[in-house]
């Protein structure tokens, strides 16, 4: 019976041995596969850089780098800003080695960098960090508020020489280190940006020199409409008592980095008997009933015989009337020489159009010969590019 005894309890203590090691073997397992919390900065989202230049090795580049924050920082203000540039051998994951892209240089300048669109009250100073990073640091910092935009514009940059993918990455710190993978990291995200061989496309036009000109007895600007080419004076019987008078129309535009000028040809006022009515002087005269003269003005009279008629140049840049077309006191001229210049501009450029109005004005004394009269101008318009 002992015996016996002594046997159960021996086999009771081997199990006992076996479940105390299955126990322990249990227990490690379970401290093995047993997930300890790692603290980490979370990702930011909405992320996009834009470079102001995509070229390969182009020197002078900003890179424009939006996204949206996750979480308000509260207390931890962020007092770093670090952004890493790494290249495509080592991407854009946050606390990994970042290889520099080849060819490339850092910028340090900050042109934009805001909250919402709103500039940072406490503005952050760039610098190089290290072999591939930029660090933008304030030691007062500024609070980030959730699923507000953050804007950070980086100038001064040269574009990696290589064309392709490289990447931008970016965390935030609430200390002037921004150590990476350290318990100051806040948030972090990573960007995608190419550089390319032709990163513009250059469209070519060609703009050729343009003047356009119309006479009439009436226009419509810009020269779309023109109606009649002969104008008769009225009263079309003159007298000695009083003067005729009669207008017409010329337009001008051109594109000409010089403007232009408008000269005239005429000839003398004469009859199918080749009698004529004496011109007004080059110089100018004033018009005066019961004198033999013809002539125009390209000005709004304002005193004189003239008093009333006549307009002035409207529209376009610096319309000038060449004296002594562009006296107001009544005053006529008319020249049988070629190329007399009636109008132009103060000071040449490109114009829209501009129109003048020619007012013709005749008088006659005792000794005029009866007969219809006719005078021709032909009116030219020169471009000076």
């Amino acid at each position: 019976m002992n015996r016996r005894q002594e046997v159960l309890f021996a086999h009771y203590v081997g199990l006992m041995k076996k479940f105390t090691v299955w126990s322990g073997l249990i227990v490690m397992l379970a401290m093995m596969f047993a997930a300890t919390p790692v603290a980490e900065a979370d990702q930011e989202t909405a992320r996009t850089a834009t470079l102001s230049d995509s070229g390969a090795s182009v020197a002078s580049v900003s890179y424009d780098i939006k996204y949206t924050n996750t979480t308000t920082t509260g207390a931890n203000a962020v007092k770093s800003v670090r952004f890493q540039f790494c290249n495509s051998a080592t991407g854009p994951i946050y606390n990994t080695t970042c290889t520099l892209p080849t060819g490339m240089t850092r910028g340090t300048g900050i042109s934009v960098q805001t909250d919402n669109s709103v500039t940072f009250t406490n503005t952050y100073t760039g610098a190089t960090s290290g072999t591939s990073d930029v660090l933008l640091t304030n030691a007062t910092g500024n609070t980030f508020t959730a699923a507000h935009v953050y804007e950070f514009k980086l100038t001064g940059f040269t574009n990696p020489s290589t064309v392709g993918e490289f990447y931008v990455r970016i965390i935030n710190c609430n200390d002037t280190t921004c150590t990476v993978g350290a318990g100051s990291n806040l948030s972090w995200g990573g960007f995608a940006v190419d550089t390319t061989s032709a990163p513009s496309m250059a469209v070519t036009g060609t703009v050729q020199e343009d003047l356009t000109f119309c006479v009439a007895a009436t226009i419509t600007t810009p020269c779309s409409s023109i109606g009649g080419s002969t104008v008769t004076l009225s009263p079309s019987i003159l007298s000695t008592g009083a003067h005729s008078t009669v207008t017409a129309k010329m337009a001008v535009a051109t594109n000409a980095t010089s403007g232009y000028i408008i000269t005239y040809n005429g000839t003398t006022f004469t009859d199918t008997t080749a009698d004529t009515i004496t011109s007004a002087p080059t110089g100018g005269a004033v018009s005066t009933p019961g004198t033999q003269q013809f002539g125009m003005t390209l000005a709004a009279q304002t005193s004189g015989d003239l008093n009333g008629l006549g307009t002035a140049p409207s529209g376009g840049t610096n319309a000038q009337v060449t004296s002594p077309y562009g006296s107001a006191n009544s005053t006529i001229a008319y020249n049988t020489t070629p190329a007399t210049q009636v109008a132009g501009q103060s000071s040449g450029a490109p114009t829209a159009f501009t129109t003048y109005t020619m007012l013709y004005a005749a008088n006659i004394d005792n000794l005029a010969k009866p007969g219809v009269y006719t005078a021709n101008q032909t009116y030219i318009a020169t471009a000076t590019f």
